[in-house]
């Protein structure tokens, strides 16, 4: 009769967790190392968007919609495109969310691969918020709204306008990973097909999501 060693099965249950995160992840940094180095990637295709390094724990960040129930965007492993709103210049936030939306459309079949979402500060209250927020459920329903009580991407998305020479308040459009990590962002300036080309290449490379 042969006895079962209990150790060398704790091992082997070991082994097997550690490679199914691997098979998980690997996908992900693979997407990114290709972003960031362009190894395995043709020359005459590179990133459109910034790439941020290091990645950004953007699921850190503390989220509820606006009636106030708690968000955890990695709960249902999709990507997700961000959009940091700023309500002191309303017309470029209306032209991002339509841009963000044109660009979810233009995925085809991987759109449920990656949702929308529309980042705003806590005082929801404000005028320009309202107004913002009365379009977006208008126009783009499929954008949801989330608030967050932290200032702190806000501030860094003043950072980055102003590092890039664009206006000091905008909205910049992130790209977040399945993990919650921010590996990219876009600017005003940058048009859909861009967002769309560069998410197209992240999924292409990523099966998760």
């Amino acid at each position: 009769m042969t006895t079962k060693n209990p150790t060398a099965n704790n091992n082997l249950a070991r082994v097997k967790l550690a490679l199914i995160f691997f098979v998980a992840l690997a996908p992900i940094a693979l997407a990114f190392v290709m972003f960031k180095t362009g190894v395995f990637v043709p020359e005459s295709r590179t990133n459109q968007g910034i790439l941020i390094n290091p990645l950004l724990p953007f699921s850190e960040l503390p989220l509820k919609t606006l009636d106030g129930s708690p968000i955890d965007i990695t709960a249902d492993r999709t990507w997700s495109m961000v959009l940091i709103g700023d309500e002191r210049y309303e017309s470029v936030a209306k032209r991002q969310l339509s841009l963000m939306n044109q660009s979810h459309i233009a995925l085809g079949k991987e759109q449920n691969r990656v949702k929308m979402l529309y980042l705003i500060p806590e005082n929801v209250e404000s005028e320009q918020n309202q107004a913002l927020i009365r379009y977006s459920t208008k126009k783009h329903p499929l954008i949801q709204i989330v608030i967050t009580t932290d200032s702190s991407f806000f501030d860094l998305t003043h950072e980055l306008l102003t590092k890039n020479q664009e206006a000091e308040y905008s909205s910049l459009l992130f790209i977040v990973d399945p993990m919650g990590n921010a590996m990219l962002y876009f600017l005003p300036k940058h048009a859909d097909k861009d967002i769309l080309n560069d998410l197209k290449r992240l999924l292409k490379h990523s099966k998760m999501g």
